[in-house]
């Protein structure tokens, strides 16, 4: 009886909990900004945006699962120490369709093009962005560096070097 009471519970609290994450929306645009950018990249075509939900990864528990799916962060591989000294540094916006226009979450991305690598850092307790992003999620993983996702990599990656200044675009080969 008390493994039937205890799966029961654990049932009901996944499944509420899957309808808050649910209640908070999809990602509807994201904005970039950065220091080689000659505007800010807004990406707001839903197909794109659809891989790319705040509320995935560290964090979240679907059926009593921890979620490590990628997203714009490859989860699976763990936050590690990074040092992203002359990296181009990308600040990253995410808003839901439930937000009322206002930013849920934020991170910072940069990409080293000798190693064909993206990088996400997720904001720590003394970064501005930080009780932006737990007030939307607390994912127990903030303040450390994660590598992108290969499709976040993908997708960004020729934004950022169609919207780069033409001095800081890479040359043709």
């Amino acid at each position: 009886m008390r493994r039937f009471a205890a799966a029961l519970l654990s049932t009901t609290a996944a499944f509420f909990f899957s309808i808050v994450v649910f209640a908070k929306g999809r990602t509807v645009k994201i904005t970039i900004h950065g220091a080689n950018l000659q505007a800010p990249v807004e990406i707001t075509d839903a197909a794109k945006l659809a891989p790319f939900g705040v509320w995935s990864g560290p964090g979240v528990w679907i059926n009593g699962v921890a979620d490590w799916n990628a997203s714009f962060a490859d989860w699976k591989h763990r936050a590690f120490p990074y040092q992203t000294l002359g990296l181009p540094r990308y600040e990253v916006s995410f808003y839901s369709n439930r937000s009322d226009g206002r930013v849920v979450y934020t991170v910072t991305y940069t990409y080293d093009r000798k190693s064909a690598a993206g990088f996400i850092y997720i904001p720590g307790g003394g970064d501005p962005a930080y009780q932006t992003n737990v007030l939307s999620i607390r994912r127990g993983v903030e303040g450390n560096w994660f590598r992108a996702s290969s499709a976040w990599d993908s997708l960004i990656g020729p934004l950022l070097a169609e919207s780069a200044r033409p001095s800081d675009r890479l040359p043709r080969q």
